[in-house]
């Protein structure tokens, strides 16, 4: 329920006041995208993508039977979920309220859909393309192909009614994002024009790309369009602030780099080649930085959520998932009102510091601070804060989850953001019970 359906007296503050508060403590070792653990998919099918939202992660598959689909809370456990068909599932995308999978076998039905990732239905794909990627913005599903005649774009309000689009060329688009009031998708086909823009999903217009290689993923995070390649000599990156102009970056290896996503203040590259070093960093886009990986697997999905990096890849040599995540510590919290959170952080912590707040029911994300160049500085501390974070009743004690961790990878004596620090959290809390 929310806090403007209750009666004034409930939705005004006139009730007592409550502060809970929880000490985090939070070391450079709690850095996501830099230690990976290796985790147990459900099954041996060659998972290609994984996407978060909801507060669930979900998998899917280009082999299995009937199996095509796998869920997470955490990224650590997971639970095989049958496919609406056993299609080749190739991406999955969460937007208003709905799991969306495109395929790019399958006659007529090269879509599914889900409202929680667990039951999947199959709705008629606008035409038989090969679909390989989709994505929602702007209150738009837009998928893209690599086959068809001048309509390798599809796009939908809901998910479930689809309509052809006309794509700028007909190349092989591998890959969709949106970001900044654009979607942006890129091609491992074309002579210097393996990109194409649209503000709205539906006129779309050639741009051209950094340079002709087989640009297979593209994210968009904090400001900037990252796109990676599994060819090239030492510039199997691109970076674009607008979608428009695009500059070569030195990749951190010549692998065969395939997935891209961004959180946590980082850009995550996973690999399907690459000797335990299939996984690259970047805080910026522009320098990337190499990381280990527990097993080399064939790495194709990645994505963030809940404070970790979750990647699904193909069995060569481990178990098909690993995970890389932030500290975690946890607090219960009473019935009522939340209706502030503070967070504290030490003298000598800089905007490099993040922090999120995650309900483990409802799975609410209200604080990311990477808005901390807007804080408010109180004496040597770092503070802040919002109000009326939630609208949210509960009505049992429920457990919040925070997440903190650094995003400046390598020790800085003269930044103590990358030397163990507590991290101080109170919750204000409205004691009241529901009318």
């Amino acid at each position: 329920m929310p806090i403007s359906d209750l009666p004034d007296q409930y939705a005004k503050g006139q009730n007592p006041m409550e502060v809970y508060h929880k000490s985090v403590p939070v070391s450079v070792s709690h850095s996501p995208g830099v230690s990976w653990s290796s985790r147990s998919a459900a099954n041996a099918n060659n998972w290609r993508k994984v996407c978060y939202g909801n507060g669930l992660f979900v998998a899917i598959a280009m082999t299995g039977a009937g199996n095509r689909v796998m869920t997470s809370t955490t990224g650590i456990t997971w639970t095989e979920r049958t496919s609406a068909a056993d299609n080749t599932w190739r991406d999955v995308c969460y937007g208003n309220g709905l799991f969306v999978a495109v395929a790019n076998t399958g006659v007529g039905n090269r879509v599914m859909t889900s409202p929680n990732g667990i039951d999947w239905t199959i709705r008629t794909s606008a035409a038989d393309n090969e679909w390989y990627s989709v994505c929602y913005g702007n209150g738009l599903f837009v998928a893209v192909a690599v086959t068809g005649v001048g309509n390798r774009v599809m796009t939908s309000p809901n998910g479930v009614d689809w309509t052809i689009q006309s794509s700028a060329a007909d190349n092989n688009w591998f890959s969709v994002c949106y970001g900044n009031g654009l979607f942006v998708s890129t091609s491992t086909s074309g002579v210097g024009n393996r990109v194409m823009t649209s503000p709205n999903g539906i006129d779309w217009t050639i741009r051209t790309s950094a340079a002709d290689n087989n640009w297979y993923c593209v994210c968009y995070g904090n400001g900037l369009f990252v796109a990676v390649s599994n060819t090239g000599v030492g510039n199997r990156v691109m970076t674009s602030p607008d979608g428009v102009t695009w500059t070569i970056r030195v990749s951190a290896a010549d692998n065969s780099w395939v997935g891209v996503c961004y959180g946590a203040g980082v850009y995550v590259a996973v690999a399907v080649t690459g000797v335990t070093n299939r996984v690259m960093t970047s805080p910026d886009g522009v320098t990337w930085t190499i990381r280990t990986t527990v097993v080399d697997d064939n790495w194709y999905g990645v994505c963030f959520g809940y404070g970790t990096f979750v990647s699904v890849g193909i069995l060569v040599a481990g178990t098909q998932v690993m995970t890389s995540h932030s500290k975690t510590s946890t607090i219960d919290l009473p019935v009522g009102i939340l209706r502030k959170v503070s967070v504290f952080f030490p003298s000598g912590c800089n905007s490099l510091t993040r922090s999120c707040i995650f309900h483990t029911v409802n799975q609410l994300i209200p604080l990311d601070s990477s808005q901390l160049n807007e804080t408010y500085i109180i004496g040597n501390d770092h503070w802040f804060e919002v109000d009326n974070m939630f609208e949210l009743i509960r009505s049992s004690t429920s457990r919040f989850v925070i997440q903190s961790w650094n995003i400046n990878n390598t020790n800085v004596s003269s930044d103590k953001t990358n030397y163990a620090h507590t991290l101080d959290v109170y919750f204000t809390v409205e004691r009241v019970s529901i009318p």
